[in-house]
């Protein structure tokens, strides 16, 4: 009985100790795969989860890489490219484009901290090849692997890392006290990611992306991560000098907006009805300009819950608009969670850039008229309290 508990025992210990190395191979061989790459043209899809389960961001892009680089940055040239930006780094300057209106924004870089762009954020391929060795060597990161797994037709290995004290973040370790926990799913054939998830104290997602449709024979255009050459026909500007031209344009809007009479618009409501501003029967109207996951606009909801309440039957109604989504998806809840108590109104994209708005939160205010008497982006109280309760004294 005991020799045969003995020899139990030793294929337990053979099929865990070869199933322990058969996953450390896996994720060198990946590792070895990912510091093989010269060029590499792929595309990747992303989205923001915030603490309430909401998804507050989302994009998709194409991304070309070019490793035969020699800056000490990230050891590579990167460009990432959707139909309203471009997003790249050429080795020894940062920059991002506005596509719609031809401008340029560069950094001369000289740490990664100073790359611009949300890409750079969203844990690209270059993430994996400068950290997964780090990783694996660091007795503090826990790595397990998970049951296999199919992601866009492609069969995967998927692999979790616990960490406490550390987290990912562009290509390096940093120290973080909160528990993190990452799934790396990589292709079975071709050992490159598939899909990458941060997970909040191994609960909850705060990333999910996912990569798509290599290509490694990819060869890069002479001028494709070149700000200069490359992009004669758009406007360039330096950080400072476009952070400028911003200011000025958000000021010269939104005082061109006041005084004009604005026109007539249907927006749907959270409450599953519609509004129409012209049939808004009160002598003032705010409007707060909003989107999920911006800090400001968090800031100020307890102020504008209690200007609601210091004006309630007295011909003010203030209405939040969001201006980023396309549907309500996930608004409800998240108005729930963070007690919005006026109503919201959605899909505001366009009425949003009819008045110039470009930030939030941004406040606009209305008579019954129609005519714009305050915009401006921020909460100054005393200017919007000033403005409110003028138009109640001295409107019909």
């Amino acid at each position: 009985m005991r020799l045969k508990l003995f020899f139990t025992y030793l294929i337990l210990s053979v099929v865990i100790c070869g199933y322990a190395a058969n996953e450390n191979d896996i994720l060198i061989s990946a590792s070895k795969k990912l510091q093989s790459l010269k060029t590499v043209k792929y595309c990747t899809s992303y989205k923001i989860i915030d603490p309430m389960g909401v998804a507050v961001r989302s994009d998709s892009a194409t991304v070309f890489y070019d490793f035969d680089s020699n800056d000490e940055i990230i050891g590579a040239k990167y460009l990432f490219r959707n139909k309203t930006a471009i997003e790249g780094f050429n080795g020894t300057t940062s920059f991002s484009t506005i596509e719609e209106k031809k401008h340029l924004i560069y950094l001369s870089t000289e740490n990664a901290n100073q790359l611009v762009g949300v890409f750079k954020d969203a844990f690209p391929i270059h993430t994996f090849r400068n950290l997964l060795p780090q990783m694996l060597d660091d007795s503090l990161i826990q790595c397990t692997r998970l049951n296999d797994t199919i992601i866009n037709n492609v069969d995967c290995f998927r692999f979790k890392f616990s960490m406490h004290g550390k987290s990912v973040l562009m290509n390096r370790l940093m120290k973080n006290e909160i528990y993190m926990t990452y799934v790396l799913t990589i292709g079975k054939q071709d050992l490159l990611p598939r899909q990458f998830i941060n997970y909040f104290e191994d609960k909850s997602p705060v990333w999910i992306v996912n990569y798509n449709d290599y290509d490694l024979s990819f060869v890069p255009d002479s001028l494709l991560f070149d700000c200069d050459s490359g992009y004669n026909d758009y406007d360039k500007y330096t950080m400072p000098e476009y952070s400028n031209v911003l200011r000025k344009e958000i000021s010269q809007k939104s005082n061109s907006l006041v005084g004009t009479t604005v026109d007539d618009w249907v927006l749907p409501s959270l409450r599953g009805d519609s509004v129409k501003l012209s049939q808004i029967n009160t002598k003032v109207i705010l409007l707060e300009f909003w989107f999920p996951g911006c800090t400001g606009c968090v800031k100020v909801i307890p102020e504008i819950n209690q200007l609601s309440k210091t004006f309630e039957d007295k011909d003010l109604l203030i209405y939040g608009v969001e201006f980023t989504q396309t549907d309500s998806t996930g608004l409800i809840k998240y108005v729930e969670k963070l007690n919005i108590e006026y109503p919201t109104l959605y899909k505001g994209t366009t009425i949003a850039k009819e008045y110039g708005i470009m930030a939030a939160p941004t406040i606009v205010i209305l008579d019954n008229k129609r005519k714009v008497l305050y915009s401006n982006t921020g909460f100054r109280k005393n200017e919007i309290v000033e403005v409110i309760e003028k138009t109640i004294k001295f409107s019909p």
